[in-house]
């Protein structure tokens, strides 16, 4: 259970509000800077978390890599410190609402802008040979001004650190990090993460911004996973017949079951589907909601 008494808790120039999201591993609040009152997030570790030292290493290090990383869709990171004997780092804040979230309201958004914007923040990613290993639309959030963000760097990796793939699963071989709906194929028959099974990931997440709805659909994880190893995808244009024939032939390459078939990283499909910044998102459309994903 969450914190109650972190509530209105100082950190540094920061009082802590209300609860945002909470995860295995740690918690993220809304705080208000002490003079403008300007919002901030904090991520704090959960209590129980604290004396696991590879989950310690990977806040750290999530830590770390933000404050290398500087991009206007991705949160800057203020400081890093302790909360009540708890590990905690502050934030930007990015105002809005998470897109599996935006999905089921079935409202007038740009789907497209919104892709293209998310193929753009990961092809940065990329070019710095970040992983970000956790792509969901969970944590992409839509901001006001119709961009987007992307958040949750706790399973992010430069690709080049030593200990990537250690950290990343840990001390088991079979160990399986990710969200069944987008799990690339390959790391369930225990390949390496790559900037391949992240552009799967953004395949996915093309699906269910694009035509409302996830590749495959199961009712349980297992059946998911078992989807992703298994069945092709349908044609993104069986489902979404606006879309341009080009930009709809990488996104079916990104849901390839082969990762040497997908597009080489997110570079590779921004160019692929430079077409959609010309391209008004007609969402009138795009009725049909999601299964729960």
């Amino acid at each position: 259970m969450p914190d109650a008494s972190l509530t209105n808790s100082a950190f540094g120039p920061y009082t802590l509000r209300e609860l945002i999201s909470a995860g295995g591993i740690a918690e993220v609040y809304r705080g208000e800077h002490n003079d403008d009152h300007k919002s901030i997030a904090l991520k704090i570790m959960r209590p129980e978390m604290q004396a696991d030292k590879y989950h310690r290493q990977c806040f750290d290090d999530e830590y770390k890599l933000l404050k290398e990383l500087k991009h206007a869709g991705l949160p800057g990171v203020r400081r890093q410190g302790e909360i009540k004997g708890r590990a905690c780092f502050a934030m930007d804040y990015f105002s809005g609402f998470p897109i599996h979230q935006v999905v089921r309201l079935d409202k007038p958004w740009d789907r497209v802008k919104a892709f293209y914007d998310l193929v753009g923040i990961v092809a940065y990613l990329h070019g710095e040979r970040v992983l970000h290993a956790d792509l969901k639309l969970e944590n992409v959030i839509l901001r006001p001004t119709g961009n987007v963000a992307l958040v949750d760097f706790g399973n992010a990796r430069k690709i080049e650190t030593k200990s990537f793939f250690a950290r990343l699963f840990g001390s088991k071989k079979d160990r399986v990090f990710g969200t069944p709906t987008y799990f690339a194929p390959e790391l369930l028959k225990g390949k390496q993460p790559s900037y391949a099974s992240d552009v799967y990931a953004l395949g996915v997440c093309a699906f269910i911004m694009l035509s409302g709805e996830p590749p495959f659909e199961a009712s349980s994880r297992t059946g998911r996973l078992t989807a992703n190893l298994k069945n092709d995808a349908p044609a993104i244009r069986s489902r979404c017949t606006e879309l341009p024939l080009r930009a709809a032939q990488a996104i079916d390459r990104c849901l390839d079951k082969e990762p040497e078939e997908r597009p080489g990283d997110a570079n590779t499909l921004l160019g692929l589907i430079k077409e959609l910044q010309q391209v008004s998102s007609d969402t009138t459309r795009i009725t049909r909601k999601p299964v729960s994903v």
